[in-house]
């Protein structure tokens, strides 16, 4: 008689347990596998997100460096353009009041120009609405430099590009915005 049948003539289950067991093994293969590939999708994501968070982060540090250098361009603008202007000789100045005049004169045009220079770099990181202040307070202090102008403009388009500066590195904080 075979083992696998009883002495009843019907089949013995001794087979169920190992075919059981296999099942089981298959499926938790099969769970390992899903798994690891669930976590290796998983640590792509991750690892994503951190090389975007990081690019996001360094081109606001470039955006810091560039606004922070047109602040100091501008400021150093209208520092040269004062000197300029308590400077300026009369019609009876001496040669060395000319000389020195003429120094900063050269002085502000060259400021000028590192302005127009960074008010460009500007343009490729910027915001427009950053450009367009800057290169409006750019002209007003030309302006004032040229002609003498009071500076109650400049003051008004300088405190609205650093409220555009705040915004477009902290949107919705303003002038509230951490430095």
């Amino acid at each position: 008689m075979l083992a696998s049948e009883r002495q009843d003539g019907g089949m013995a289950w001794d087979w169920l347990a190992p075919v059981v067991t296999g099942v089981v093994g298959v499926v938790g293969i099969a769970g390992s596998v899903w798994t690891a590939a669930s976590a290796r999708r998983s640590q792509a994501e991750v690892l994503r997100d951190q090389v975007e968070a990081e690019s996001r982060r360094a081109y606001l540090a470039d955006k810091r460096v560039t606004y922070a250098r047109l602040l100091s361009e501008l400021t150093t603008y209208v520092h040269t353009s004062v000197q300029q202007k308590n400077h300026q000789p009369h019609a009876e100045a001496n040669p060395e009041e000319v000389a020195r005049y003429n120094q900063l004169l050269e002085e502000n045009s060259g400021q000028m120009i590192t302005v127009g220079q960074v008010i460009a770099e500007a343009e490729l990181i910027a915001e427009p609405a950053v450009v367009e202040l800057a290169r409006e307070l750019a002209a007003e202090l030309l302006a004032l430099a040229m002609e003498g102008e009071d500076g109650d403009r400049a003051g008004e388009l300088l405190t609205a590009l650093i409220q555009a500066m705040r915004e477009d590195l902290h949107p919705g904080h303003g002038l509230l915005a951490p430095p």
